[in-house]
């Protein structure tokens, strides 16, 4: 049995390769309330729309900063098209998302360390999850 490694995971934020620290994705599905007077007393629900939020942390890189219009261009409220979340390195097996809306930014300076970011966002609209 193979196991994937961190390391080979990537970050496109369109054409832009992020330097990342990690990515987290939660892929889910509304689940609307469907019950109805013949459910025999027990909860119905019916799938919705689907959807994928993600967290992205990565180290501030002085010359693309996660604000930077020339680096990832992740300001809060900002619409990025064709983001890449990549188990492998690869395009294909990802979550790839043709527009994405980016929600929050947290910004963490300490000392005896580097600066971090973290970003919020969710995808709008169709994506594709990992094939492997």
């Amino acid at each position: 049995m193979a196991f994937r490694h961190g390391k080979l995971g990537a970050l496109l934020a369109g054409s832009f390769a992020c330097k990342i620290l990690s990515w987290a994705v939660e892929d889910a599905v509304d689940l609307d309330d469907s019950t109805n007077t013949s459910s025999g007393g027990h909860k119905e629900r019916t799938a919705g729309c689907d959807g994928i939020d993600f967290t992205i942390e990565a180290q501030w890189d002085a010359a693309a900063g996660p604000y930077n219009a020339t680096g990832p261009n992740m300001t809060p409220g900002s619409i990025l098209s064709t983001v890449n979340m990549s188990v492998d390195g690869t395009t294909t097996n990802a979550y790839n998302c043709a527009s994405t809306i980016i929600e929050k930014a947290s910004i963490k300076m300490v000392v005896k360390n580097t600066i971090t970011w973290t970003i919020t966002g969710h995808s709008q609209g169709a994506f594709t999850r990992p094939t492997l």
